[in-house]
Formats: structure tokens, sequence, C-alpha cells
């Protein structure tokens, strides 16, 4: 007689086990999202410590006042030109340099109290005079608009230049300090019916990932 109450209870109580059960792995389920979201924030927050020690210790060997920046934003349409978060307040003013891991990459263009433009190395508005690291041979180093990719104008055949050639700034015109790394040659293509060569030359640093930089002040 007492089988089917047996039975009814049983039964009661696998299916209270199994809502228990089911509650705990939910509960679970959420600590480990939320142990992956620390994990995340501690290896973000580690390798920006990485990049502001480099930055750091890079401004401390310069023999320039400069100001840390973060690159905040892309100028819609323009890849190579960012927004970082220092401006007219924090003393930043037009046409002053901006290196970072421990290569040029561009100068200030437009700036407002808070905040100001970059125009990156490889933008089609930039010009640089540079000179090869290995015979310093000069000439100008022009932004195609490829984030990856910028040339060297008018180069004469005749021109010693390997790939793999180191270019750097000259110092001429007074925009950015002479010696100054800027990135290194990618190819060297010659043509019959051109006195001048193709030099094509690769930034050292992947732009479109630069976070922090510094700009010289002074």
């Amino acid at each position: 007689a007492e089988f089917p109450y047996e039975i009814v209870r049983n039964t009661d109580g696998f299916f209270t086990s199994r809502v228990e059960l089911l509650d705990e792995n939910t509960k679970l389920k959420g600590r480990n999202l939320k142990l992956q979201q620390m994990v995340m924030h501690y290896l973000s927050l580690e390798e920006e410590n990485r990049r502001m020690k480099s930055l750091l210790s890079i401004a401390d060997s310069l023999p320039f006042d400069t100001k840390l920046a973060q690159v905040v934003g892309v100028v819609p349409g323009s890849p190579s030109r960012v927004i970082i978060n220092r401006g007219g307040s924090d003393g930043i003013k037009e046409d002053q340099a901006v290196v970072g891991g421990n290569s040029v990459l561009g100068r200030i263009v437009e700036i407002n109290p808070v905040s100001s433009r970059i125009l990156l190395i490889t933008d089609r508005d930039s010009a640089i005079p540079i000179q090869i690291r290995r015979n310093k041979f000069r000439s100008i180093l022009g932004g195609t608009g490829d984030l990856d990719s910028m040339v060297l104008e008018n180069v004469p055949t005749s021109t010693e230049i390997f790939i793999g050639d180191f270019v750097e700034t000259s110092g001429l015109g007074d925009l950015f300090p002479a010696g100054y790394p800027v990135g290194k040659v990618s190819s060297f293509i010659l043509e019959d019916t051109s006195p001048y060569a193709m030099v094509s030359v690769e930034p050292l640093l992947e732009l479109e990932d630069i976070r922090d930089v510094l700009v010289i002040v002074e």
C-alpha cells in the first residue's frame, strides 16, 4: 500500500535535487564568466603597464620635454589621422613632433583645448626630410595613405639603397629632431623609362595599433 507513495516521494526528491543542481550550475557559470572578465582585465592592465614603462623610458632618454598622450580616436574616413587626449591646455601646439616606441609617428596638425589631431607619417599630406642611416643619402619621405607604406621621392637610379636600410629623420626643416628612426626600406624598383627609382618604406610600428604617444613640446 505504501509503495505508490514511496515512488512519489522519491520522484519529488529527484526533481528537487535536479533543480538545485541546475541552479548551482547556473551560478558557477556566472562566476566563471566573471573570473574570465577579471583575467582579461588584468592582462589588459599588464599590457598597458608595459607600454607606459616603455614610453617613459624613451621620454627619460630624450633631450626634450615631452607630454604623454593616449590615442582616443581616428578621424572618420582618414585612418592615417588620429586623435589624442591632449590639447592646447596641455601645452600642445601645431607642428609639434610625435614619437612612440622609439620611432617617429607624425606631427600635430590641429588642436583644441582638450584634444589634438596627429597627421601620421603615412598620410598623403605627410612629407618628412630623411636620410638613409647607412650612407646618409637625403630625400623626402612621403605618405601614401596606406598605414603600412611610404615612398622616397626623387631617388636617382644610381643611388645605393638596399632593402632593409633604416630611414631616419635628417633634421632639415627644424620640424623633426635629427637621427630619429622612421622606417626601413621594403622595396627598390628600377624602371627603364624613368631616371628615378621607386623606393618603398614601411613604418617600424604597426600604426593601426598605437595606443600611447609622446608629443615633443620643446
